[in-house]
């Protein structure tokens, strides 16, 4: 089924309650046009393509909690607030304004994923290594990293998240704006949405996502891309 980026949203308005769902989120990384003196061969010709299984209408703290007892570790830890957004009531959503305007996010707890860069002009993934010096932002520490930042190298989100909750797997979330999401499934449903078919030329192969795997300490979880 095909939704608009408003009918997307009416759809997860109406979605209560704690379910599974697997999705697929497009966006184009921020990078400058050249740096050091040097232009950069992939402005204007790169997206970033995230693949995710995962949970909606969570509780973070509880989540956390389960996790520390499932550890045999005793429960120290206190959720911070939001640094930025605010939930909305009784969905899945957060709303935040910024200078953009108003965009809704949705929000997810990772139980599996996989992301990549990829040409636009040829179809191939590119190397993490290879883009990530032009990358607008590169974090030099994974204390107090942005949020946005923790999307583009989850790895170090990863760490600084296992650290604070005292976790050896650590409790990942991640927050999707919605126009950036291009296949959503859920209660059994497929939808997609324009934004998959526009990108859908530059993909080699068909995206698709068909398990959700709960992260084990230590074990790298299996690729979602081919």
């Amino acid at each position: 089924m095909i939704l608009t980026r408003t009918k997307l949203e009416c759809l997860l308005f109406k979605t209560h309650g704690c379910q599974f769902l697997g999705m697929t989120a497009i966006t184009v990384p921020k990078m400058p046009k050249s740096k050091g003196g040097k232009k950069n061969p992939h402005h204007g010709h790169l997206i970033k393509i995230s693949r995710v299984n995962g949970v909606i209408g969570w509780r973070y703290s509880s989540a956390v909690k389960r996790q520390l007892e499932r550890e045999g570790k005793p429960d120290a830890f206190r959720a911070f607030p939001r640094v930025w957004g605010q939930r909305v009531n009784d969905t899945p959503l957060v709303v935040h304004i910024n200078e953009d305007g108003c965009h809704f996010y949705l929000e997810v707890k990772l139980q599996q994923r996989d992301w990549g860069y990829f040409d636009t002009r040829t179809g191939q993934r590119i190397d993490d290594a290879t883009v990530r010096p032009w990358l607008s932002k590169e974090p030099p520490d994974i204390k107090g990293l942005a949020a946005e930042d923790a999307a583009t190298f989850p790895k170090f989100y990863d760490i600084a998240a296992a650290t604070r909750q005292g976790t050896n797997a650590p409790v990942i979330l991640r927050d999707y704006r919605i126009d950036h999401i291009a296949e959503l499934r859920i209660g059994g449903e497929e939808y997609r949405t324009p934004l998959w078919y526009e990108q859908q030329f530059y993909l080699p192969t068909p995206l698709k996502i068909t398990e959700t795997t709960t992260p084990v300490a230590g074990k790298p979880a299996p690729t979602l891309f081919p």
